[in-house]
């Protein structure tokens, strides 16, 4: 398969994402040589197709990659923050945020990140809240290879239990 360059994959790439479609925006930035891989913008497409499929750890991860790179990167550095508020991590966002707020005071979109990681810092996380006159959610059902392994354990400890029975029985039973 032939190389892109990375100006030419990320175009290619971002035409794909206008038209809401992350999967072949990915394809296309698979093709980029890996010479080129130092391109923030690469990083920063990337990002946005994974946080577009809702795949936050690895948009997170993406724009972690580029922020190496290019640590003053405003969006990436938007899109670190996003993907780490999707997944929960609330100080990390907090401490990404603090640094770009610092970098950039007056960019809009950091301040509504900042606003949005300030009212879930208010919130209980989800695991806690209840919505009123609601019950309690039942405890997660066990996994088949949950009862698998109990199986086992049970069918080993009969079977050291009906040797020990066998084996070390007095004579005169």
């Amino acid at each position: 398969m032939a190389k892109l360059s990375a100006a030419a994959g990320i175009e290619q790439a971002r035409k794909h994402l206008e038209r809401d479609e992350a999967v072949q925006a990915l394809r296309i930035l698979e093709q980029v040589s890996w010479t080129d891989l130092h391109w923030p913008e690469y990083w920063q497409v990337r990002a946005e197709a994974f946080l577009m499929l809702g795949e936050f750890r690895h948009a997170a991860s993406s724009a972690r990659e580029g922020l190496t790179d290019a640590p003053d990167h405003l969006p990436l550095l938007r899109l670190y923050v996003r993907a780490v508020l999707k997944l929960g991590q609330l100080d990390r966002a907090r401490d990404t945020l603090d640094q770009a707020l610092r970098l950039y005071p007056q960019d809009p979109e950091l301040q509504g990140l900042a606003r949005e990681l300030e009212q879930r810092g208010k919130a209980p996380p989800a695991s806690v809240r209840s919505p009123a006159g609601s019950k309690p959610s039942p405890s997660p059902k066990s996994r088949p290879e949950e009862w698998a392994i109990l199986g086992l354990l049970f069918l080993g400890v009969g079977a050291i239990f009906l040797w020990l029975w066998q084996n070390l029985k007095p004579n005169g039973f």
